[in-house]
């Protein structure tokens, strides 16, 4: 399997492990757009984790949560 696969692989589990705690309510919206933008800063796609913090500040500025994770 190619490293491609496996980071596709690898992401898709990050996605299905972190959709599932948003939906038990361990996580917030901003704390998700936290964890896979951590995800993608570990497979070395900065641009791509700096969007996802950008829009987790943006959810905790909208739902007024100054927490951080």
């Amino acid at each position: 399997m190619s490293n491609e696969q496996d980071q596709f692989n690898e992401l898709m589990m990050e996605i299905k492990y972190a959709t599932n705690l948003v939906r038990n309510k361990k996580f917030t919206l901003g704390q998700y757009y936290d964890h896979m933008a951590d995800f993608f800063d570990h497979i070395e796609r900065p641009q791509d984790a700096d969007s996802l913090r950008l829009d987790a500040k943006k959810w905790q500025i909208e739902k007024g949560d100054n927490n951080e994770n």
